[in-house]
């Protein structure tokens, strides 16, 4: 008869093979395949302990890969931090995986890829995407030396 923990262990390696996972959506993965909790704890615990399952370095790195190539801002980030990570890591990683990206500087290289574009887009889009109102209005005060329309973006 098989071992029901090296089952899961194996279809989580699985899983891992096709892409990098953190730790609750692997769990997440693995529940829906219908294995029970304790199992898949005492596998994603084993992939901890082998290295194999890092959260920290993950988030690390999506947060680099949402920040440089999707344009997000911290608020976006930490938002989709929530939603692939557990809440409790998010919270005490967020700020050390984001401290040394210069959002103002991704706000202004977006707001330049649109140079024809007005102003409400890119407070629109600057918003959007998670900026903050500091780095909105550097962001339009580069790309159009003009700065802020008169009307305050977070109305």
């Amino acid at each position: 008869r098989e071992d029901p923990g090296r089952t899961v262990y194996e279809a989580a390696l699985r899983l891992l093979k096709y892409s990098p996972r953190s730790k609750k959506t692997l769990k997440d993965a693995l529940a829906a395949r219908g294995f029970a909790r304790e199992h898949i704890a005492d596998s994603v615990e084993r992939l901890c302990r082998e290295g194999l399952l890092n959260d920290r370095l993950l988030m690390y790195n999506f947060c680099r890969y949402l920040a440089t190539k999707k344009y997000f801002g911290p608020l976006r980030i930490k938002r989709e931090l929530y939603r692939k990570f557990d809440a409790s890591d998010a919270d005490l990683f967020f700020t050390p995986s984001t401290e040394d990206i210069d959002f103002e500087g991704l706000a202004v290289k977006f707001a330049r890829r649109y140079p024809g574009r007005e102003k409400e887009f890119i407070i629109r889009a600057l918003k959007n995407r998670g900026y903050e109102y500091s780095h909105i209005k550097a962001a339009l005060a580069s790309a159009y030396q003009g700065g802020l329309p008169q009307e305050n973006p977070d109305d």
